[in-house]
């Protein structure tokens, strides 16, 4: 069960003083959104390594990598990986990758472990992995335990760390099968995504029930799709948990006005600074994380 917020001297019901520092993750790139709809978004190894020196400066900590070929296709080809890496590496060192594993960027089950197969110095630091199958509006993300215990055992193998993206409430559960099960002995690092249709709402109510069942003493983060991103940010920032933001969930404004990530970014830092919640340090990110 998730900690009881302390309502502090003040008498207010949340106290940022108990909090740690907020970690933000930028989701730069997904599976869905095109260049001819939002020019902005970073597609090439040069665009995403770009965008992440830009938003590490303005406070973003993670970095959530998917790759597109020459033709913007979803793909998790291990050159396209090696080379983002390695040019996100050289140029800001500190930041903290996380490959994607999704189902939506493979056509074949063993591209799922593509980014756990790289070259040690060239390997991410983190890796997504659903804890389960949910709907799309039009297509499905297919999740099996068998391919959950797969990619977690890869993933212990070759030390990088789960993230671990749970649409339903019953997905956090599933964490506590698989940690039994000695396939998690990590912090656990939640990544809790709402407003997807046919998945978990954007809802003060949808929000409490993940937390009503989060173990005690791990990382959890909020991520809205689409027009939920900005309530969500709010939400997250108040109640003591971390954000992911970017333009895999949002690539456009209510008007349809095309994002950039480091105005996303810039959001989240503006809220945290109103809510008096200071920003993570690259050391204090991995700390929180469980990464040190």
């Amino acid at each position: 069960m998730a900690e009881a917020i302390d309502f502090g001297a003040d008498g207010l019901p949340w106290n940022p003083d108990n909090f740690e520092p907020l970690v933000i993750n930028v989701a730069l790139t997904g599976t869905q959104p095109q260049k001819r709809d939002n020019p902005n978004l970073p597609i090439t190894p040069e665009e995403i390594a770009s965008d992440v020196a830009t938003c590490f400066k303005q406070g973003a900590r993670v970095f959530h990598l998917h790759m597109r070929d020459t033709d913007g296709i979803p793909t998790q080809a291990k050159d396209l990986f090696s080379e983002t890496i390695r040019l996100i590496r050289s140029a800001t060192p500190e930041a903290i990758i996380c490959a994607t594993t999704s189902a939506r960027a493979s056509t074949h089950d063993e591209e799922r472990f593509y980014p756990l197969e790289l070259l040690e110095d060239l390997r991410p630091d983190m890796a997504s992995l659903s804890l389960g199958s949910f709907n799309f509006p039009s297509s499905i993300s297919t999740n099996s335990p068998d391919m959950i215990r797969a990619l977690l055992a890869k993933m212990s193998l070759t030390g990088v760390l789960p993230e671990l993206e749970v649409f339903e409430p019953g997905m956090v559960l599933m964490e506590r099968r698989l940690r039994h099960e000695g396939l998690i002995t990590s912090k656990a690092v939640f990544n809790i995504l709402l407003g997807s249709m046919g998945t978990s709402p954007a809802t003060i109510t949808g929000v409490q029930s993940f937390l009503s069942v989060l173990p005690q003493d791990c990382h959890w983060s909020l991520a809205g799709i689409g027009r939920f991103q900005l309530p969500t940010m709010h939400w997250a920032i108040a109640g003591g948990g971390h954000v992911r933001v970017g333009l895999e969930d949002a690539p456009l404004g209510r008007r349809k006005e095309p994002w950039t990530n480091s105005q996303l970014v810039s959001r989240a830092t503006e809220i945290a600074e109103s809510l008096d919640r200071p920003l993570a340090s690259p050391y204090q990110a991995r700390r929180a994380l469980g990464l040190l």
